[in-house]
């Protein structure tokens, strides 16, 4: 992830980037500037926590399913 290259935010476009693994988001990229007006801190965190949630469940099933079959 640290070599990825992201837009910056703007008016049109706010990244959520992933964390360094990839399975979930990261709460600390709440941009004042361009989400302030849209949605609060407390609310934008509860989302992130939220889909991470829903990430950790659904990367759980799958590698239940990946190992399954694996004896």
């Amino acid at each position: 992830m640290k070599s990825l290259k992201l837009p910056e935010n703007s008016e049109q476009l706010v990244i959520v980037p992933s964390n360094e693994k990839g399975t979930g988001f990261m709460k600390n990229c709440y941009d004042e500037r361009f989400l302030n007006e849209v949605i609060s801190k407390r609310i934008f965190d509860q989302v992130i926590e939220n889909v991470n949630k829903i990430n950790a469940k659904k990367y759980t099933e799958k590698r239940i399913a990946d190992t399954s079959g694996v004896q």
